[in-house]
């Protein structure tokens, strides 16, 4: 699977990474494992809207914007067409 920066994961990863962050920990702060983490930014793996909300938490910054792209994931696996979330709504998250 392609990597797309308006998917939620790869958005988690380069968040996580800014705020130096690692994955363990990232992981263990929102009650999922590392496993489940690694495959939610490598694409493998979708997010519910409740443990987007939970990652977007531990990373101290809107629940808004990881939320609507996790829904866009889901919505684009099932097949719907829906509006992206443009990343510029999400980007300005890693600079604060």
């Amino acid at each position: 699977m392609k990597k797309e920066k308006n998917s939620v994961g790869p958005i988690i990863r380069d968040i996580r990474l800014s705020k130096g962050m690692t994955g363990a920990e990232l992981a263990r702060r929102a009650g999922i494992t590392r496993q489940y983490l690694n495959d939610i930014e490598l694409r493998k793996s979708t997010i519910t809207a409740q443990k987007a909300a939970s990652i977007a938490n531990v990373l101290g910054i809107d629940e808004l914007p990881l939320v609507e792209l996790a829904l866009n994931d889901l919505l684009t696996r099932q097949g719907f067409i829906y509006p992206q979330v443009t990343l510029s709504s999400t980007t300005a998250y890693v600079c604060q």
